[in-house]
């Protein structure tokens, strides 16, 4: 910035360019993360995605029916390896509606 003089050409030079270029730019973005990183430290913000993994869509974190498991499975190199299923409470209804059904049918006398 030293460099230019403020003339006719200051007007020509990008305004991202005109604090510092990059490096202002940089400190902007740095300290926007880091006042974001001590915003969830603290617990206040808002909500985060996860990933519903019998719907195959995002959800929010803070759904109350949701439900995370750990399983195992093996994988192509025949190693056991744990992996996280995660479904949102849409989808937990429509499994526990089915899973309801099944003992139903199951508890039901048989001829």
């Amino acid at each position: 910035m030293d460099s230019l003089a403020r003339g006719d050409n200051w007007a020509l030079v990008p305004e991202w360019c005109r604090d510092g270029c990059q490096v202002a730019k940089a400190r902007q973005m740095l300290a926007a993360a880091e006042k974001l990183v001590g915003r969830r430290m603290n617990g206040e913000i808002v909500s985060q995605a996860l990933w519903c993994d019998q719907g195959n869509h995002p959800f929010s974190a803070r759904d109350p029916k949701s439900e995370h498991w750990e399983g195992q499975i093996t994988n192509a190199a025949g190693e056991k390896q744990t992996v996280p299923w995660d479904v949102c409470g849409k989808c937990m209804t429509g499994i526990n509606k089915r899973l309801a059904a099944l003992e139903a049918e199951v508890a039901a006398p048989h001829d």
